[in-house]
């Protein structure tokens, strides 16, 4: 198992720093410190390789969704947590850098399932705060699109964040939380 937690994780930075096209098997192999032929008895391919990580990073999403909604019964709080722990997925894992819009290079069945789970997580941030502004705990005109650009905003650190900058990724994740929550009407706590 450690052969392929070594895989992954040379695949994560390859993929990241190359994009998927620029990635030979070689080149990961090499990486990871093992031979070609130990990557395809992990992995038929590359493209299954790539899939693999897309799924376990939408997993983790829809985790954390689920976490929200068990952890705290007030709608506010499960916002916070939701919020919370996407902003630090993006900052802290790094395969969370290939979720992009495009999905490129998933195709088929494998891009219709991940479309289908971002949707249902983006569903399941949007019922947080429909139930909140039906409680009067939120004042937002369009629970949808608030939900869509919180989402993209979050997705989006990655691209200014950096791990020895002067906040810790807990501590940016509380701050833009904050801004996040008081578009929604929320004040800071």
């Amino acid at each position: 198992m450690a052969a392929n937690a070594a895989i992954l994780k040379a695949a994560v930075v390859l993929f990241a720093e190359q994009g998927f096209d620029g990635v030979s098997m070689r080149e990961l192999a090499a990486r990871a410190g093992c031979s070609p032929a130990n990557v395809y008895h992990h992995h038929r391919n590359k493209y299954e390789l790539f899939v693999t990580i897309i799924e376990a990073s939408m997993m983790l999403h829809l985790a954390g969704l689920r976490a929200a909604l068990t952890a705290h019964q007030d709608p506010i709080e499960q916002l916070r947590s939701v919020i919370t722990d996407h902003l630090r997925l993006h900052m802290e894992r790094p395969e969370f850098r290939l979720l992009g819009s495009d999905f490129h290079p998933l195709r088929g069945e494998e891009r219709q399932r991940f479309i289908e789970e971002r949707d249902g997580y983006e569903r399941g941030v949007r019922a947080i705060v429909i139930r909140a502004k039906e409680m009067g705990l939120v004042d937002v005109e369009d629970p949808k699109l608030a939900v869509m650009v919180t989402l993209a905003g979050c997705t989006q650190v990655h691209n200014w964040y950096r791990p020895d900058g002067q906040l810790s990724s807990l501590e940016i994740a509380r701050r833009v939380t904050d801004f996040l929550l008081a578009g929604f009407g929320v004040g800071k706590t």
